[in-house]
């Protein structure tokens, strides 16, 4: 008998579509595919994906601006940050984009114009999903402390100011 809620073999069928032109009226697109694809599944993983580690939901600190996390590692891995990489976030906030990257063992640096976001003063809030220790703190360190990742570097700037962009007038 065949239990779909619980299949003992997963097959996947993949379809290569192949249009000449993107924008098109429905009459020019191919009518069929150009190849598709069966495969079996060989292997799945024990546990989710291995970013949900890092997901907001867990994380301790967050702020009003935090980064979405899978959005922080599709920008890590396009940026293709490896180990000993130098990583400058210009606006880095709680640091959700350096997590990412420092995961991917890139050496982080950050600034941003808001000293209460960087210091934990009022901006950034612990996560009320999260267990929290009597003493927590809500400075941008305390997620990578959580997570076992070397702090980053982190400067209070305003990047509209001349000195990051040109020489003196």
């Amino acid at each position: 008998p065949t239990d779909i809620n619980n299949p003992t073999t997963l097959l996947y069928i993949l379809e290569d579509w192949a249009h000449s032109i993107e924008f098109m009226s429905a009459s020019q697109r191919a009518k069929e595919p150009r190849k598709i694809y069966l495969g079996r599944a060989v292997a799945r993983p024990r546990k989710g994906p291995w970013w949900l580690r890092y997901d907001l939901t867990c994380r301790p600190v967050l702020g009003p601006t935090t980064m979405d996390n899978e959005l922080a590692f599709l920008m890590a891995n396009q940026a293709q940050v490896r180990a000993g990489n130098v990583v400058f976030d210009p606006f880095v906030g709680t640091g959700g984009l350096l997590i990412a990257a420092s995961h991917f063992g890139g050496v982080c640096m950050g600034s941003d114009i808001d000293i209460r976001v960087l210091k934990g003063w009022g901006v950034a809030r612990l996560n009320k999903e999260v267990q929290q220790p009597n003493d927590a703190h809500t400075t941008i360190f305390r997620n990578f402390r959580e997570y076992g990742l070397p702090a980053p570097e982190v400067i209070c700037s305003d990047n509209a100011a001349w000195v990051w962009r040109a020489p003196s007038p």
